[in-house]
């Protein structure tokens, strides 16, 4: 039974280390992002998230919480590649000093990917100390070559799981997610418990590996030669959401002007990331600012791996887990290698009916007489593959003879793609209809609504814009409020700039 049970001990070993180090940095980075805001309220600008979507950021909890994506994703991939490599030392290699020297290779190579663009402390103490201590707990409690029909186990194992990778590669495209979303986790109550999860923790994390300009706001510290210039290259900034603030101020970035010349470094380092002239940045100021956004991107390979162990490791990691639960469940089987099958063979029937639901297709649906017929169904799975093909293709939603009562479906992702499918529309009523739909409980549904709303407000619509985006207590709803604030035309004030440039 603990030869049985060794990968998942070792794996969940594995993974309460990583939580204890994200959860570390992911605080700190909510505390970093906390004293960003406070340099953004004292200079007058609207801070996002808001003083009562940001109430979670000093506290332990979400930073616990939000940690949890990067132990199941980027931990779990660490963990998994240390098993590996130990289980080939231990069935394979397990005298060969070859092996060992390069395993320290490969070790320092990954090191080194971490730090390709600049010292990233953050990221390389999880990639230096988890591989390692994962690799000893592994060769420690693996069994040996051949104990308890291991190497049949083995076989079993790759078998089911290259079953289960086949049937699900079909579906393994740029949809995948929001089909598990809309017909795996919104279709029961449990899912929709890990949906509303996930939308609540994640931009924890998210906040702290994300480029700065895919970051909402960016504080930064202004020096200019003169205080014409200092207004004109605030202006530019303020444009795109970089924010000077006071000196004294928390920031990441520090932009230079002098003589006509303009520089961008870091904050914390004092590195500088680019130089440019000031007649480039004033007629380029966007691919300029991009292009410092990539320079200081410290964290491209952590997240490039963070990716990936979300469709790898994450779905592996689960599969360890079951199994293990499956050979606890299955205590009354004595033979080893017959337990371990039936596990694996539960395993493999979950993994097909999670599949079930998602369908045949990808629900898209180019003919004008389909996307009709799926719009008057009573079927609501075909009901929001019509609504996803008009959000999808950008076609008017009024056309095709969309019903308003549709706002009211009991079903989420019938009410989620209604709110997209609103952005194609010029229909005087379909701004009021997203008004409406901006209150939804639910807050796929409500981000959806704000998107669209972006899209085809007006002018006068920033208003309530404004008057709703301080009171609201979700960041993920705040921030989509705020992008399609901006989308309307609105931008920060100039005039809440510091006084002394």
């Amino acid at each position: 039974m603990k030869r049985l049970l060794a990968p998942a001990v070792i794996f969940i070993s594995g993974l309460a280390l990583c939580q204890i180090l994200f959860f570390l940095q992911v605080h700190a980075s909510n505390l970093e992002l906390l004293a960003g805001l406070a340099g953004l309220d004292e200079a007058g600008y609207l801070s996002i998230p808001a003083q009562q979507a940001r109430n979670g950021l000093g506290l332990a909890g979400p930073a616990f919480f939000g940690a949890l994506f990067f132990t199941c994703t980027t931990g779990a991939g660490l963990v998994f590649l240390a098993l590996a490599v130990a289980w080939v030392r231990r069935r394979v290699f397990p005298k060969t000093r070859v092996y060992t020297a390069l395993l320290f290779v490969l070790w320092l190579v990954l090191a080194a990917a971490v730090n390709q663009n600049g010292i990233n402390p953050e990221a390389l103490i999880v990639f230096i100390l988890i591989p390692p201590a994962v690799y000893w707990l592994a060769v420690k409690w693996l069994p040996e070559t051949g104990q308890g029909g291991s190497a049949r186990i083995v076989f079993v194992h790759v078998i089911v799981i290259l079953a289960a990778s086949l049937a699900w590669m079909p579906r393994m495209d740029k949809n995948v997610f929001l089909d598990i979303r809309d017909f795996l986790l919104l279709s029961h109550p449990a899912g929709k418990a890990v949906n509303d999860f996930y939308y609540r923790y994640t931009l924890y994390p998210a906040y702290m590996f994300k480029p700065l300009h895919h970051k909402t706001l960016k504080p930064c510290h202004l020096n200019a030669s003169d205080p014409r210039r200092f207004k004109q290259v605030a202006s530019l900034l303020i444009s795109r959401d970089y924010l000077p603030v006071d000196k004294n101020a928390a920031c990441q970035l520090v932009i230079s002007e002098k003589n006509g010349s303009i520089g961008f470094a870091s904050a914390s380092k004092n590195t500088v990331f680019l130089e440019t002239s000031l007649e480039s940045f004033k007629s380029d100021p966007g691919n300029i600012l991009f292009r410092v956004s990539k320079k200081s991107d410290q964290y491209g390979f952590f997240r490039e791996f963070t990716m990936t162990g979300l469709a790898t490791a994450f779905p592996l990691g689960l599969y360890v887990l079951v199994h293990a639960a499956g050979c606890l469940i299955l205590f009354f089987i004595r033979s080893p290698v017959i337990r371990s099958t039936a596990a694996c063979l539960l395993c493999l029937c979950l993994a097909l009916a999670c599949l079930l639901p998602l369908g045949r297709n990808d629900g898209s649906m180019a003919a004008a007489d389909e996307i009709r017929a799926a719009l008057g169904s009573d079927d609501w799975r075909t009901l929001r593959n019509g609504l996803k093909s008009l959000a999808s293709t950008g076609k008017d939603p009024f056309r095709y003879g969309v019903d308003a009562a549709l706002m009211q479906n009991p079903h989420i992702p019938v009410r989620y793609w209604m709110a997209r499918c609103l952005a194609g529309t010029n229909n005087a009523g379909a701004l009021d209809m997203l008004i409406k739909m901006t209150d939804d409980p639910h807050i796929n549904v409500a981000c959806a609504a704000w998107a669209s709303l972006g899209h085809i407000g007006k002018k006068s619509t920033q208003e309530f814009v404004l008057e709703r985006i301080k009171s609201m207590k979700h960041w993920y709803i705040q921030q989509y409020a705020y992008y399609a604030l901006r989308n309307l035309g609105w931008k920060q004030n100039l005039s809440h700039l510091p006084a002394d440039p």
